[in-house]
């Protein structure tokens, strides 16, 4: 353990944090949280509506200052690092409501995404049209208000618009929110094949068993307290998690 508290012979995690503790007032919605990311694994969020997940990956992203403990990003202290500096560093979320700029064009908006990583036009152009390949309906509407978008559009455009920053963390806060089924199928194929390219993935989801066949692993919250961590495949055969999340 080295003076940062960073255990240097886990040098092969994408993030920890230990003892993480979010509060809202003198409400605590997180509490005592600790769990830790493999570089290139994607980790499901599980837990009820109220539960700290959300919460959880704003304090990942550092929108949510904790009032105790500390996170670590590829073996560095970020606990007190501000979200515009954690971003260029590689950890972006994509927020519940997708967060799009809803008076700014398609194009624009996708522009923004290459603003933290300060890359140069012809490497944000190149990612621009990666990103078009990935979602081709968005190709056709590049001069169009993001507001006017249909809600599945407008999801494909905020997860776009992240991955043009080439993250090394990708925080997914319910990303098929309010989607068509069809829709969010295209979504998961996306998320899929990003963590196929190697970018390590946090995932909250209210479909439960999508996120946990998506995922390698998984946590249980509730409360605002990890109850539970294991292979994902594990747990979507539990039958307690089952009757719990998964409807079953």
């Amino acid at each position: 353990m080295n003076k940062s508290g960073y255990n240097s012979n886990s040098q092969n995690l994408i993030i920890k944090i230990d003892a993480l503790e979010l509060c809202y007032g003198n409400i605590a919605a997180v509490r005592s949280c600790s769990f830790s990311l493999k570089k290139h694994e994607c980790l499901a969020m599980i837990g009820a509506n109220g539960a700290g997940k959300t919460t959880l990956l704003k304090g990942l992203a550092g929108i949510k200052n904790p009032r105790k403990g500390k996170v670590f990003f590829k073996g560095q202290n970020i606990t007190q690092t501000p979200p515009h500096v954690r971003s260029s560093m590689g950890i972006t979320l994509v927020p519940e409501g997708r967060g799009i700029f809803a008076r700014l064009t398609v194009k624009e908006n996708l522009l923004l995404g290459g603003y933290a990583k300060k890359m140069s036009k012809l490497e944000l152009k190149q990612n621009i049209e990666k990103q078009l390949n990935v979602f081709p309906q968005l190709k056709e509407k590049m001069l169009q208000l993001a507001g006017t978008l249909s809600g599945g559009e407008q999801q494909m455009l905020s997860i776009a618009r992240a991955l043009i920053g080439k993250p090394e963390l990708l925080l997914l806060d319910e990303p098929s929110m309010g989607l068509a089924p069809i829709v969010t199928e295209q979504i998961f194929k996306v998320i899929a094949s990003i963590k196929e390219e190697g970018v390590s993935i946090i995932i909250v989801e209210q479909n439960a068993a999508l996120a946990l066949e998506t995922a390698d692993m998984a946590i249980i919250i509730e409360s605002g307290e990890i109850t539970r961590r294991a292979k994902a495949s594990e747990l979507l055969e539990d039958d307690s998690v089952q009757k719990a999340y998964l409807g079953v």
